[in-house]
C-alpha cells in the first residue's frame, strides 16, 4: 500500500514541468491577444488615417494620345487610395509599360495630392509589316520603339525606312542598336529642319546583321537616289540635293545614273554599267 501510495504521489520534476507548462501556455495566449490587439489597433487607425489622408488631386502632365481617364487607370490612381497607399515606382512602372510612354515621373505631396508627368514618344519614321496577310504602317521614335500603329498618317508626313523585316507587328517591338544612329539622324532633321527631310520620301537600309547600315535614299523631287551610311546629317542632305538640282537630268551628261553615292563623303555618280 505504501508502495502503491508513493507512486501516485507527483514528483517534484513532474509539478515543475506542469507549472512550466502553465506559464509557456499563459504567455502564448498573451502573445497572440497583444498581436491581436496591435492588428486592431493598426487597422482602426488605418481606416483613421485613410479618410483624414485620401488621395483628393491628382494632376496629371501629359500629352500622349489617350484620355486622362485611361491613363489614370493604367497608373493604378482609380481613386480610393491614401497617401501612404501610392507608391510612386509602381505607378512609373505601369505607365512605362505603355508602348506609347517615353518618359513618365510620378510625385506625391503630403497629405493628399499626386502629381504624374509623362512624355509621349514622337514619330520620326513609319515602316510596314504583315500579318495575317494585311500590311500594316508601323509608326518609330528615335529609339527605334514601334509604339503604334495607324492608318491616319498623312498629317504626320512620315518618311518610309523600308528594307526591315518585322515578326508580326506587336507594339514595343524595339529595332536593332545598329539602326538607332539613322533614326537619330532623322529625328535632329525633323526638329532643325523639317523641310530638308519632307524632301524625301523613303528610306531604304541594307546591310548584313552584325555590321554596319548603308542607306539609299529617294527624294520626291528626283528620280535618282542618294546612297549613304548610317548617319545622315543636314548639311550633306543639302549638298545632294544642291548637285541633284545641277544636274537636272543625267541624260545630259551622257552616263545612265542610277545613284548618288557619298558615302565617302564625296559625290561619286554610279551608272547602271557598274
Amino acid at each position: 500500500m505504501a508502495e502503491l501510495a508513493l507512486r501516485g504521489r507527483p514528483t517534484r520534476a513532474k509539478r515543475c514541468r506542469t507549472r512550466f507548462g502553465g506559464v509557456v501556455g499563459r504567455l502564448l495566449l498573451l502573445l497572440v491577444s497583444a498581436i491581436a490587439a496591435i492588428a486592431l489597433v493598426e487597422t482602426l487607425l488605418h481606416l483613421a488615417v485613410a479618410g483624414r489622408f485620401a488621395i483628393t488631386e491628382v494632376v496629371v502632365q501629359s500629352d500622349l494620345s489617350i484620355s486622362r481617364d485611361e491613363l489614370l487607370q493604367a497608373a493604378g490612381l482609380t481613386g480610393g487610395l491614401s497617401y501612404f497607399d501610392v507608391h510612386t515606382e509602381q505607378i512609373e512602372r505601369r505607365v512605362a509599360s505603355l508602348p506609347q510612354v517615353r518618359s513618365v515621373s510620378a510625385e506625391k505631396s503630403f497629405p493628399n495630392r499626386v502629381t504624374l508627368a509623362v512624355e509621349a514618344r514622337r514619330p520620326v519614321a513609319v515602316a510596314f509589316a504583315e500579318s495575317g496577310g494585311l500590311t500594316r504602317p508601323l509608326v518609330i521614335d528615335t529609339e527605334g520603339v514601334v509604339f503604334t500603329r495607324s492608318a491616319a498618317l498623312i498629317n504626320w508626313e512620315l518618311p518610309v525606312i523600308s528594307g526591315l523585316r518585322f515578326e508580326g507587328d506587336q507594339l514595343g517591338t524595339r529595332l536593332p542598336e545598329r539602326l538607332h544612329p539613322l533614326l537619330e539622324s532623322l529625328g535632329e532633321l525633323r526638329d532643325a529642319s523639317p523641310q530638308l527631310l519632307g524632301q524625301f520620301s523613303e528610306f531604304r537600309v541594307s546591310g548584313a546583321a552584325g555590321s554596319g547600315i548603308e542607306v539609299l535614299a529617294y527624294p520626291v523631287a528626283h528620280r535618282i537616289p542618294i546612297r549613304l551610311g548610317d548617319h545622315i546629317g543636314e548639311d550633306l542632305l543639302k549638298y545632294a540635293i544642291m548637285i541633284l538640282d545641277l544636274m537636272k537630268d543625267s541624260e545630259s551628261l551622257g552616263v545612265d545614273v542610277v545613284e548618288l553615292d557619298f558615302r565617302s563623303g564625296q559625290a561619286v555618280l554610279r551608272s547602271g554599267q557598274e
